[in-house]
This record gives structure tokens, C-alpha cells and sequence, in this order.
């Protein structure tokens, strides 16, 4: 996943796919014309940077009933520096990251990012991890603040609860979602709840498909593949793409818990999978 960070406006979220040859991308990024041509005129405004996460691991064995994850050649979280008249990229630093840090999330200041670890393996096997990390807002620069177990295995998205209290995390290979307390100074806590997707796995071909085409997707398991709060934080959406389902959980801030909304999931064509 690609982030986009601009120290004239708030953080945004881009997948890999709107980040490249999408003008829905570009809007993203500059939030309005006034506004851009009104920061650029500043001398304060900073640098465009954006934040690409890697599959960085080597090839591992994988156990029976396990997501074979990907390896990549990647080395980390690459950053890069953005040209704004052209979009071309200059490669502006490496943070070295060898567990396929796959998501990237910034806090609403843009000075802390948060990574899903898709290749970490903790607790017995059992869970991914999470790190932390403080921006220099000058370089853009990284800096490791800690690390944490993300409730389930192959964390696959991560986002920031409006409030800023909390990372929400999607683990794809472990069918589950966690809420993870950041602390103060942005480091995070131990999971404060963790919740499983669970009903009926899906066909692996999606039933209303266009003849000849290549609609199919894991539908193997349980795969929370996305969570992302609403804009006043009451409640928490899942995609599911194993259980072709979008989970709809009620969000308690002050004790950073999920209870099932109502109704407590929607259900898509059978093989749908949905993902974002």
C-alpha cells in the first residue's frame, strides 16, 4: 500500500492500484486548487512525500491451513519524493523492514505512521505484528518507535480511529480484527479487544461473473481484508473477501471495544469477495 503524505494538508489513504494511473489518486492528494496555489506560495510549504510499504521477505515454508504470503524483492517502506508538475518519483530514503510491512496508516498530524507486518510471526505463530513510527517532519525520515502483536495472523490494512486513540487492524489470514490503544507519545499497546469474522466461506468463483472472465478469489477461509471507521467514529466496517460479507461493528472509544451492530453483517453474491 502507497501513502501520501503532504505537510500542507492532513494525510491520505491510497492503495497501490489508485496510487498509480488514477486521476481519483491525484484528487486525493491536492484537496483544492485554492488551497494548493495558496501553500505553494508559502515558504513553509514542505516537501510532498509518499510512503510505499513492500512484501520483503524470502520465501518461507507454509504450514497446513496457513495463507501462503507472498515474498517480495522489496527492501522495507521506500519513500519517495513527488514532483508536483510532473508526478515523477525520487527515491528520498529505505526504511529497513524485512517482515512485508503491506499497510501503511498516518495519525491525522502526520507524525506517526503505522505498519501491518504481513510475514511477522509472534505468540506461537499465532498473531502478525504492528510497528510504530515517528515522522521527522523536516526529512520525512522514520524512526521505529515500538512493535506489537496485531490479534491475528497476516495483518493486512490498518487505520487510525478519528479520535487518534486507536489503530483498527484487518488480519487477512487470520479471519480477525484488532483495536490497538496508541499511547501518548504514538507508541501502541496491547490489543484492547480482538474479534473474529466468522459464517459460511464463499464459492471461489464469483456466481455472477461475466462468462470467460477470471472473477475468482480466495474463498478458503475467513479473510478480513479492510476496517475503516466512519467520519464520527460510532461504528467500524469490515470487508470480508473469504465470507463475501461486510461486517458492521459499534465502536466504544473510551474502552477501544466492538460489539456487533444491527444488523450485524450484510451479505454480497456468493463469491463476490469484497476487499476495500
Amino acid at each position: 500500500m502507497t501513502r501520501v503524505r503532504d505537510d500542507a494538508s492532513s494525510a491520505q489513504t491510497l492503495t497501490r492500484r489508485a496510487f498509480v494511473g488514477r486521476a481519483t489518486g491525484a484528487a486525493l492528494i491536492a484537496p483544492s486548487v485554492a488551497r494548493r496555489a495558496a501553500a505553494q506560495a508559502s515558504p513553509a510549504f514542505g516537501p510532498l512525500l509518499a510512503y510505499v510499504g513492500t512484501y520483503s521477505s524470502s520465501p518461507v515454508d507454509t504450514p497446513p491451513g496457513k495463507v501462503d504470503l507472498p515474498p517480495g524483492n522489496g527492501r522495507g517502506i521506500h519513500i519517495f519524493q513527488v514532483d508536483r508538475s510532473t508526478g515523477a518519483l525520487s527515491p528520498a530514503g529505505i526504511v529497513e523492514h524485512a517482515t512485508s510491512p503491506s499497510a501503511l496508516a498516518f495519525n491525522a498530524a502526520g507524525t506517526r505512521v503505522y505498519s501491518t507486518n504481513a510475514t511477522d510471526l509472534v505468540e506461537n505463530g499465532t498473531s502478525g505484528t504492528v510497528s510504530a513510527f515517528a515522522v521527522d517532519r523536516t526529512t520525512g525520515q522514520l524512526t521505529r518507535l515500538n512493535t506489537v502483536s496485531s490479534g491475528g495472523v497476516g495483518p493486512t490494512y490498518a487505520s487510525v480511529h478519528p479520535t487518534g486513540r486507536h489503530l483498527l487492524v484487518a488480519n487477512y489470514a487470520g479471519g480477525s480484527v484488532a483495536v490497538l490503544p496508541i499511547q501518548g507519545d504514538g507508541r501502541l499497546g496491547r490489543a484492547s479487544d480482538v474479534k473474529k469474522t466468522t459464517g459460511t466461506v464463499g464459492p471461489k468463483r464469483a456466481t455472477n461473473a461475466p462468462p470467460g472472465s477470471f472473477a475468482f478469489s480466495g474463498h478458503d477461509m475467513p479473510h478480513a481484508h479492510m476496517i475503516q471507521a466512519d467520519a464520527a467514529g460510532r461504528y467500524v466496517i469490515v470487508p470480508d473477501l473469504g465470507l463475501d460479507r461486510i461486517f458492521v461493528w459499534q465502536f466504544d472509544a473510551q474502552a477501544g471495544v466492538l460489539s456487533p451492530g444491527d444488523p450485524a453483517s450484510i451479505a454480497l453474491p456468493p463469491g463476490d469477495g469484497p476487499r476495500h
